[in-house]
């Protein structure tokens, strides 16, 4: 079932809001930014995935604030963005995400480590974290 999720999460993100996401995009980094303050629950979660398509670093430290939005949608929505950002840090991060309250997160999250390390850990914070210590000292 969590795999389905992710599954249904990305094609979601491939299909049937991938207009809406390019839209966002072409918007500056700074209107993204204000999106993400200022915007509806529906905007931040799409300023959060028109994020992850910036390459900028400024774009990733949006990413990483968004990871502590008080909505699960935009954080999950975070986490899968993170995914191919360079740095221990935002391991650490998607790790820290495996324990937050809503399931849909911990499910992004994993499946967000799943794509950037290859393998499966599960939801298990400490397995990841361990597995963290080796990979990436």
């Amino acid at each position: 079932e969590d795999t389905e999720y992710a599954k249904l999460f990305q094609q979601m993100l491939e299909s049937r809001f991938r207009e809406k996401i390019a839209a966002l995009s072409s918007k500056s980094l700074l209107e993204l930014q204000m999106l993400q303050l200022e915007g509806s629950p529906e905007h931040r979660a799409f300023a959060a995935l028109a994020l992850g398509d910036r390459p900028e670093p400024q774009a990733t430290e949006a990413l990483l604030f968004l990871l502590r939005d008080g909505l699960p949608v935009v954080r999950g929505a975070a986490a899968w963005c993170l995914a191919q950002r360079p740095g221990k840090h935002i391991s650490t991060q998607l790790v820290q995400l495996l324990e937050d309250e809503d399931r849909r997160v911990r499910v992004l999250a994993q499946s967000a480590l799943v794509r950037r390390f290859g393998e499966d850990l599960g939801l298990d914070p400490a397995a990841w974290r361990g597995r963290l210590e080796i990979l990436e000292g």
